[in-house]
């Protein structure tokens, strides 16, 4: 038997105040943005490896699942250049070929303005493709220098830094000095003694975490724990159920281990989910105040060791309420799971009053809908009350696209149930329509699409004659949100201007409105390669850019010269505007203003 011990001297902690409250990352972690990180430049090691290394000192392998996090993690490295390395970050497609998930099973997002693209090598052309490519053996996801700290898909076996996450603390006492001092040690064995492992228990309160033993290292051989969850008497409610999130996954699981979740208090209760390692990971709601859970490693010969993680949450049923906003998502009671009987549940939706005219008005697109036949059925009324004009009676298993809006600010909602069968009910998409005609709300913001081929110039002109200007895009979200925009409406291959430009100084881009135009990643594409000499790797010591190099060559230079991708803008005085291009996947590009492309017009919100 072997045993090895990890032991890491921690020191300090670091805080934000985030969401009203206290985020602390405790040392090697630092806050960047709302995520605890540990950024590990002084290491080079494959994939498996940096995950290894992140569980070591209690954490994993970051996951970047927003353009927040991904732009906060960008900033912090290129402010540093002690952080200046490439890195691997959790997601990978190996389980499935060209499906790309993190470790706790969630999809990794794909497309602008998340993954690099690239020029193809020798192509007269001039084609980009965009990452992840299909198939092949790139299956691990990084962050590297060399592609200005987009996602790449890369061969699993490439030697890069690990960049961990670890979930923050919150209200972590500090010493007079402002630090807090910690000794973490993680032993496991091969061959454990697992007689007087804790192995089971049962949870009483109104949230938790449940995990394997010795999580986050794999948990040993032949178990079967069992855990029960209660809510609180004194809190529970007719409308109480428990919510469990498959939150993470560690080591190497084996085929024969799986986690049993039961609606009840034993192992006789009605089964909710089985989650193994092709099974995993929805979330899953109980149907009242109690859960089971039985996690199951194999007596397997074969070398697994898998960890698991859950958290849990005590909800009551939100059974009707005013809401108030320009959009968002209403779901049934215990949605993902069966609603409850005898419901008489009301909703009102309220556009944002400062932003509404006469004119505005609610549109709806239901997204999922699920009741029993004609006695479960929810009704739809233009205003905001349940005497208002009906819209909708709506009931059964599918009702299509119904074309479903208010005249005015509000809209009703009335859903009733019997006492007899339940099903997973409904999800209902509402936007407020606050922007003057023809805009529409996208991202935030009233856009309008101008069809013709304009130089910018005349682009521009003919934005203020609509009301309005070329738009301002000026958060990553708001360049996601036009990104999804266009593939949605099946527009991915036109090409648009924008509102930036450097015409009246050089390499000074501004908006219209004169505030700053960001550069850098996660909104200026990549334009290809720039050649970099041996020298300038040796201190950027890129592992990725060499192995590139030796697989395909250089475009140009000798040998002794590796590639880099050049990130716009890169046109110099020839190009001083602001496009979204087609052929590069709709990044910012600077491109000669005298260009006929179309373009996207801004209105203020009302």
């Amino acid at each position: 038997m072997y045993i090895v011990t990890f032991a890491i001297l921690l020191f300090g902690v670091s805080t934000s105040l985030a969401s009203e409250r206290i985020l602390s990352c405790i040392n090697p972690f630092t806050l960047v943005g709302s995520q605890c990180l540990f950024f590990g430049g002084e290491w080079a090691m494959d994939h498996e490896k940096s995950k290894d290394i992140c569980i070591t000192i209690g954490g994993y392998l970051a996951r970047i699942n927003s353009t927040t996090q991904h732009k906060a993690i960008v900033d912090h490295i290129t402010e540093s250049s002690e952080l200046d390395h490439s890195y691997w970050v959790d997601g990978s497609d190996v389980a499935n070929t060209n499906i790309w998930l993190f470790a706790n099973g969630k999809l990794v997002p794909r497309g602008t303005p998340f993954w690099r693209t690239e020029q193809m090598i020798d192509d007269d052309n001039n084609t980009y493709i965009q990452r992840p490519l299909d198939g092949g053996w790139l299956n691990c996801l990084s962050l590297q220098k060399s592609f200005h700290y987009f996602f790449s898909d890369e061969e699993c076996q490439l030697e890069l830094s690990p960049l961990c996450e670890k979930d923050p603390d919150v209200g972590v006492p500090h010493n007079k000095h402002g630090t807090e001092n910690h000794v973490s040690s993680i032993t496991t064995s091969s061959k454990l003694d697992t007689s007087r492992l804790s192995c089971g228990k049962d949870h009483v309160g109104l949230d938790g975490i449940i995990t394997s033993p010795l999580y986050p290292l794999g948990a040993p051989d032949s178990l079967d724990c069992h855990h029960t969850i209660t809510i609180s008497p004194d809190q529970v409610t007719p409308q109480s159920y428990i919510a469990l999130t498959f939150t993470d996954i560690t080591g190497d699981c084996g085929e024969l281990d799986f986690v049993e979740v039961r609606d009840g208090l034993d192992s006789s209760s009605p089964l909710l989910a089985t989650y193994n390692p092709t099974t995993c990971c929805a979330p899953v709601n109980s149907t009242g105040p109690h859960m089971f859970l039985l996690i199951h490693t194999s007596s397997s010969d074969v070398d697994t060791s898998c960890g698991t993680r859950f958290d849990w949450k005590a909800e009551n049923t939100k059974c009707g309420e005013d809401i108030t906003g320009i959009e968002g998502t209403l779901t049934s009671p215990r949605y993902n799971g069966h609603y409850f009987n005898n419901l008489k549940c009301q909703w009102t939706i309220t556009s944002t009053p400062e932003l509404s005219t006469p004119d505005t008005h609610i549109i709806i697109s239901i997204a999922h809908f699920d009741m029993q036949v004609g006695r479960d059925y929810l009704l739809i009324r233009d205003g905001a009350s349940s005497d208002a004009p009906l819209l909708a009676n709506l009931s059964g298993h599918d009702v299509g696209e119904p074309n479903i809006h208010s005249s005015g600010q509000h809209l009703h909602f009335y859903f009733h149930t019997d006492g007899s069968n339940t099903y997973e009910g409904f999800t209902i998409e509402w936007r407020a329509e606050i922007c003057p005609t023809p805009y529409m709300i996208i991202g935030g913001m009233c856009l309008k699409f101008i069809w013709s081929d304009l130089s910018w110039g005349e682009a521009s002109v003919t934005c203020q004659s609509e009301g309005g200007q070329l738009a301002a895009v000026k958060e990553p979200q708001q360049l996601r949100d036009i990104y999804l925009y266009l593939h949605d409406e099946g527009i991915e291959e036109d090409s648009f201007w924008l509102g930036g430009s450097d015409d009246s100084f050089e390499n000074f881009w501004t908006w219209a409105d004169g505030s700053l135009v960001t550069q850098g990643t996660p909104f200026w594409g990549l334009s290809g390669y720039r050649v970099v000499t041996e020298e300038e790797e040796k201190k950027s010591d890129n592992a990725a850019s060499r192995l590139w190099n030796e697989l395909f060559g250089l475009v140009k230079g000798d040998s002794s010269s590796s590639l880099y991708d050049i990130q716009e803008p890169d046109g110099g005085k020839d190009e001083n505007c602001l496009a979204l291009l087609a052929e590069g996947f709709h990044f910012f590009r600077d491109a000669p203003c005298s260009w006929h492309l179309k373009a996207i017009c801004s209105h203020p919100l009302n």
